[in-house]
C-alpha cells in the first residue's frame, strides 16, 4: 500500500517482503526490491519525502540484530545506493520487533524496519520511531513513527510535481482504439508464452502498451501542475529508468 500526501510531497509506502525460504520465495523478494527502487528513483527525482514501512524479513547486525542475512544484504544495498536511512539503527537499537510470541532469549530478530530518504525536508520534521511492546494478535510488535510537519517545509513551488493524467470518457472514440489495444495486448500474450516473463513484467507490460495507445491516439490529457519545461527536464531522466517490455 502507499499513501501519497501532495500537499507536503510526501509517498508513505508500506511494504511486506516474504523469508527467503525456498524459490518462488526469492523471487518475490528481488521482484519486490526491484520494483521498490524504481518507485524510489522516480519519487528521489521529484523532490519527494520518502518513508517506507514494513517487514522486510531482512535481519542486519547493524540495527542490533545478531546476523545479516541475505535479505538484509540486498536492504543495505538499497540504502548505500539511494541513501537511505534505517532509523531503527539509531533511534531502536537492539530493540527486536519479532517475538513470536516467546521471550528475547529464545526468539530475536529484527525484520521490520522504518526507513527514509535524506531529504532536507525530513530532516526539519523530526522522525521518531517508538517500537511499542504490546500484545496485538501478531507475532511482530507494532512501531509507531510521529513526525511533525512545521508550516514553513510546505513544498516551494519550484520542486517538481506529479503530473495529473486525464483519460477521455467519450466512449465512441475508447471504442474506436480498442482494436489497437487488442492486438497489442495479443502479441504481449505471444511474448510471454515464448519468453516466460514473470508476472510482474507481464503487468507492466500490459499496463505501458494501454497507456502508449492511449497517448498515441490523443486520448490522454496531462495537466501539469508546473512549468512544462520543469516536467519535460524529468521525463528524461524517469524514462532511463523504465523496464519495457516490447
Amino acid at each position: 500500500m502507499t499513501i501519497i500526501i501532495h500537499k507536503y510531497q510526501i509517498i508513505i509506502i508500506f511494504i511486506y517482503i516474504p523469508p527467503n525460504e525456498d524459490e518462488m520465495n526469492d523471487k518475490i523478494s528481488t521482484n519486490t526490491f526491484r520494483n521498490l527502487e524504481k518507485i524510489i528513483q522516480l519519487f528521489n527525482i521529484l523532490k519527494y519525502i520518502i518513508i517506507i514501512m514494513g517487514d522486510f524479513n531482512a535481519r542486519i547486525i547493524d540495527t542490533g540484530d545478531r546476523i545479516t542475512n541475505q535479505s538484509g544484504q540486498l536492504l543495505k544495498q538499497l540504502c548505500q545506493i539511494h541513501k537511505l536511512e534505517i532509523l531503527n539503527t539509531n533511534q531502536t537499537f537492539g530493540q527486536r520487533t519479532y517475538h513470536n510470541f516467546k521471550t528475547k532469549q529464545l526468539t530475536f530478530s529484527i525484520v521490520d524496519y522504518v526507513i527514509i530518504n535524506t531529504n532536507i525536508r525530513l530532516k526539519k520534521c523530526t522522525p521518531q520511531i517508538d517500537i511499542i511492546k504490546a500484545f496485538t494478535e501478531s507475532d511482530h510488535f507494532p512501531i509507531r513513527l510521529t513526525f511533525d510537519i512545521p508550516e514553513y517545509i510546505i513544498i516551494n513551488k519550484q520542486y517538481p510535481q506529479l503530473p495529473k493524467i486525464i483519460i477521455t470518457r467519450d466512449k465512441t472514440k475508447l471504442k474506436k482504439i480498442l482494436p489497437d489495444i487488442t492486438k497489442r495486448i495479443d502479441k504481449l500474450l505471444i511474448d510471454t508464452g515464448m519468453k516466460n516473463y514473470e508476472p510482474d513484467l507481464v503487468y507492466e507490460g500490459l499496463m505501458w502498451n494501454i497507456y502508449d495507445t492511449l497517448n498515441k491516439t490523443n486520448m490522454i490529457r496531462t495537466k501539469y501542475m508546473n512549468h512544462l519545461k520543469d516536467i519535460e527536464q524529468i521525463d528524461k531522466r524517469i524514462t532511463n529508468t523504465k523496464t519495457r517490455i516490447k
